[in-house]
């Protein structure tokens, strides 16, 4: 999978105007993005990798914020 971090980053540092809704509204559609992805392979990943990638997503999230806040 990409480096959410960065990605997200690119996308937010793209946006007219990053307001907390705007922001919200990115993190939404890549969660949606990642869980079409995760769902759509075959053979499936395992649980325990679905779980790991969908975590790195809200932690690449999570360090947005906490960029922000610093």
């Amino acid at each position: 999978m990409a480096d959410f971090y960065k990605v997200l980053r690119k996308t937010i540092e793209a946006l007219p105007v990053a307001t907390g809704q705007a922001r919200r509204s990115v993190y939404d559609r890549a969660r949606t993005a990642i869980s079409r992805q995760l769902d759509a392979m075959n053979p499936p990943l395992p649980p325990s990798e679905v779980s790991r990638q969908r975590l790195e997503l809200e932690d690449s999230a999570q360090g947005g914020l906490r960029a922000r806040l610093r």
